[in-house]
């Protein structure tokens, strides 16, 4: 099978949507009988990435060809993606794979009013709850004759997918994976990690990795700090000093860390005591840009316990009690009772951890490939 992978995305980037198409992209390239291109906007005054430079990056180990869109640096997003999508459809016109597969919404578009080739759309979002006007979009892209199939990163996602009338048929839901064994080349104890990583010994860690800004939430880290005054909150990912680094800057127990690669964060995962995932709605309800993140499956992969709020997208992969502790979201107090809970009981931290690890260990890219692959076969065959 031919697959055209298209994203208006430059690449190699840092944020977390990137990393999850690069991965799918070389899980989708190492299946037998699949052919995958990746088609990658570049401007035009600068040099081109190559496959190996994106494996690198994200340490994969995709055999997937590459193409460029060279479009101009216009300073306006929003062209830059139009110019991308439409060129980029006259490239599959000329190329004519046998499934075009995309994120982005205008790709979606040009694909409809330019080609006739069959379009997979794949998003973690569910457009059709979030404003009126995706209300509308999606249910007439429902109606066109392109549209082979949506993937969706939750079964919260694929519900407001069938409220606006889509059949599940036309649906599916394939949860976002990690492939445990890469992280295993290093076994190292967690008080060597702390030493490598300039952590104290003596201290219990709680850790966030992500974006680094108020829309997801992190205030309300900030204010457990205040709380737990004995106890290091560790925020990994910033790229720049933003509302939330100067806020942390006040609290001597808060440390503010940039970004790092999966590797480096894995490192900080595993040396830490309970991993945070904010529990607020802000992110996923208001922002409209958190369903279900990726930083929980790689938290699941590194064995140690996770904090997360009690909401419908995050109980499909975390059970309380078994996986995880789920607390009450935007309630600071259930909050800091289900902290205390983790901080004080090593016994609870390691089970939650254990059975997280091992319930993740079949997740793979790979396994998502295979059902995402299965998926279309079925459709395109309709």
């Amino acid at each position: 099978m031919e697959i055209a992978y298209l994203t208006d995305q430059f690449l190699p980037r840092t944020s977390a949507d990137t990393e999850q198409l690069v991965s799918m992209v070389s899980a989708l390239s190492l299946r037998p009988e699949t052919e995958v291109k990746l088609i990658i906007p570049a401007y035009v005054h600068k040099q081109p990435p190559s496959p190996k430079h994106i494996n690198n990056y994200y340490h994969t180990s995709g055999v997937f060809t590459l193409s460029h869109i060279r479009i101009p640096s216009v300073f306006i997003r929003g062209i830059e993606k139009i110019w991308y999508a439409v060129k980029a459809v006259s490239l599959l016109n000329e190329d004519k794979p046998e499934v075009v597969y995309t994120r982005n919404i205008p790709v979606v578009l040009a694909v409809i009013c330019f080609s006739n080739l069959p379009l997979f759309f794949e998003t973690y979002r569910p457009w059709p709850d979030q404003n009126f006007v995706a209300n509308k979009f999606f249910k007439w892209l429902q109606k066109k004759r392109q549209l082979a199939g949506i993937i969706l990163h939750s079964k919260y996602a694929a519900n407001s997918y069938l409220s606006v009338g889509y059949l599940e048929e036309q649906l599916l839901v394939a949860h976002n994976a990690v492939n445990v064994e890469d992280f295993l080349k290093d076994n190292a104890s967690k008080q060597v990690l702390r030493e490598r990583l300039g952590l104290p010994e003596s201290k219990q860690v709680v850790t966030y990795t992500g974006h680094i800004s108020p829309q997801k939430g992190l205030e309300r880290m900030l204010k457990l700090a205040r709380h737990f005054t004995n106890v290091l909150f560790l925020m990994v990912g910033s790229e720049r000093e933003g509302v939330i680094e100067k806020k942390a800057k006040a609290l001597s127990n808060v440390k503010v860390i940039g970004w790092q690669d999966k590797m480096a964060v894995f490192q900080y995962l595993r040396a830490s005591d309970v991993l945070y995932i904010p529990t607020s709605t802000k992110a996923r309800d208001q922002a409209g840009n958190t369903v279900l993140p990726l930083k929980t499956f790689l938290y699941k992969a590194s064995g140690t316990a996770i904090l997360a709020p009690d909401m419908e997208d995050l109980r499909e992969v975390i059970t309380h009690g078994e996986t995880g502790f789920l607390v009450t979201p935007d309630d600071l107090q259930e909050e800091i009772k289900g902290l205390k809970s983790l901080l004080s009981d090593a016994e609870l931290r390691s089970k939650l951890g254990e059975e997280a690890e091992e319930e993740i260990s079949e997740n793979t890219w790979e396994a998502r490939a295979d059902k995402i692959l299965a998926f279309i076969e079925s459709r395109i065959n309709v």
